[in-house]
């Protein structure tokens, strides 16, 4: 095993906010899953979790000593996961593939994150599709009572309110998927969130789309 856990500086730049934004949350959890570059992508080997911290000279969150915890020497593989970010992977200047050999400290590449995936459930399904749509005309004003199921994952550019800059993020991104080493279903599914009768803004239909699996 490696001696000691590995650290890197880890640069996010979090689709929405820029530099000098008035946002509500300062600190993001990203949490990475790493992959045995030799074994199965089934699920992930190892995950590690810290927190990230809005820098608002540069519009990015930083963690200048990222810790990704003891991880045996090998080979691997990297996605970061943070809530409302379809899933990316991690690069180095050599590609995708980290190599650890026993030294603590990890070189890795600055990552850029698209927004938008903000259903179905808390965290939801790595893909950006109509459900994710409703969700913010849901938390818009006009929508009807009960219409939104979270307003704070609604707010993608986390200044406070829901309003048509989000919705102009969502579109941006949808139809998009997040990064999976596993493959991609189709499933067919009725919107929980729509409010089809109730005077809504929102689409409704039986929903059949592509599901980007999350390890």
């Amino acid at each position: 095993l490696s001696p000691n856990n590995t650290y890197s500086s880890l640069t996010v730049t979090l689709q929405g906010i820029g530099p000098n934004a008035k946002i509500i949350d300062q600190e993001r959890t990203a949490t990475i899953k790493i992959f045995d570059n030799t074994k199965s992508f089934d699920t992930a080997t190892f995950t590690a979790s810290d927190t990230l911290k809005y820098d608002s000279a540069s519009g990015m969150f930083v963690n200048p000593k990222f810790n990704f915890g003891s991880i045996p020497n090998g080979k691997y593989q990297m996605v970061i996961q943070i809530e409302t970010y379809l899933d990316a992977q991690l690069l180095n200047t050599d590609g995708k593939i980290f190599t650890l050999n026993g030294a603590s400290a990890l070189s890795v590449s600055p990552v850029e994150m698209k927004v938008g995936d903000i259903a179905p459930g808390p965290k939801g399904d790595n893909y950006i599709n109509i459900i994710d749509y409703n969700a913010v005309i849901g938390c818009m004003n006009g929508a009807p009572p009960g219409a939104c199921l979270n307003k704070k994952y609604a707010d993608l550019n986390n200044d406070g309110i829901v309003d048509q800059k989000d919705l102009d993020l969502l579109l941006l991104n949808f139809g998009e998927g997040g990064l999976s080493f596993q493959t991609n279903q189709f499933s067919c599914e009725p919107d929980p969130a729509c409010n089809s009768g109730k005077e809504s803004l929102q689409l409704c239909s039986l929903l059949c789309t592509r599901k980007t699996v999350r390890s």
